[in-house]
């Protein structure tokens, strides 16, 4: 089982993102990373969880388009909240 771990921050209403998520699912998991999101949507290779669910990872990516939906907004409030703890 791998030890790298990626969290994707998808806008599930612009298929553009989605598909964007979708390519780097493909490819981040080539390298061996476990992938999670707690977005609306459903990739391959992805797991969804519940936000309190996301693990500690190595890379965060977000996929939201030009305005930041509500999920990455609460997202980087919850980094912003841990790194200053």
């Amino acid at each position: 089982m791998s030890t790298r771990k990626a969290i994707l921050v998808i806008n599930a209403t612009r298929p553009e993102a989605v598909q964007a998520a979708t390519t780097l699912a493909h490819l981040l998991s080539k390298s061996e990373f476990e992938l999670f999101t707690s977005s609306a949507v459903t990739i391959s290779g992805v797991q969804t969880v519940s936000m309190d669910q996301l693990p500690e990872s190595e890379i965060v990516l977000f996929l939201a388009g030009m305005e930041r939906s509500y999920v990455e907004r609460k997202f980087l409030a919850c980094v912003k909240f841990h790194y200053l703890a």
